[in-house]
């Protein structure tokens, strides 16, 4: 199992760094969208996941930079959903929906040590708010002249992404904090949570290489 877990951590380092040089290379295709700040994004995530065990060996603590990509994370896909949705009733869901992240960050800093720990109801919170975006998008998509060409909408891939990641890795991640008290239990959801991050990186990737740029 360990050399399962060994592979799957360099095939998701590898999907998340497609996505990130793919993000650069199509960067045309979106720039002039809300999605303009995505290689920002995926860079932080990408230099993290290479350095990040690095950090926690010279510093003896390194949730601090999770902590703060989880939150620009939420908050840059909260304002791409609120983007590229029409329907004045999903932008006011939307803004109801960070209402409810904010509210659910405070009670983690009053909870959690912001530095030293993983910030836990915020993300459960921030994942769960994200497929609700997403639900929204597609049922807008389903309801105009865009599920047409659901194939070149980056958006859509990067939703189906989203919705695969949170609704699988959110159980995983409460499972790993409260139950997973065996090793082979712990490595069992370790290999869920690489496969699920490269399934949402390789739906990035695949969205950025067959939109069409306008």
């Amino acid at each position: 199992m360990d050399a399962v877990i060994a592979i799957l951590d360099i095939l998701s380092k590898v999907a998340e760094g497609t996505a990130l040089l793919a993000s650069i290379l199509f960067y045309s295709k979106y720039k002039h969208t809300a999605l303009k700040f995505l290689p920002i994004v995926l860079g932080y995530m990408f230099l993290l996941e290479i350095f990040g065990v690095k950090l926690y060996h010279y510093l003896d603590f390194n949730a601090l930079f999770y902590n703060v990509f989880n939150l620009c994370f939420y908050l840059f896909f909260f304002y791409v959903f609120y983007y590229f949705l029409h329907k004045r009733s999903n932008k006011k869901g939307v803004i109801i929906l960070v209402g409810i992240f904010i509210i659910s960050l405070i009670v983690d800093l009053i909870t959690f040590d912001f530095v030293h720990e993983s910030l836990l109801y915020s993300f459960i919170t921030g994942g769960c708010l994200i497929v609700i975006c997403v639900i929204l998008y597609f049922l807008e998509m389903l309801n105009s002249s865009r599920v047409l060409s659901l194939r070149q909408d980056l958006l859509f891939w990067m939703g189906i992404g989203l919705l695969l990641f949170y609704m699988g890795y959110i159980p995983v991640k409460i499972t790993r904090l409260y139950f997973a008290s065996l090793q082979n239990t712990f490595m069992t959801l370790q290999i869920m949570h690489l496969v699920l991050i490269i399934i949402l990186y390789g739906c990035f990737t695949a969205g950025l290489l067959w939109k069409k740029k306008k």
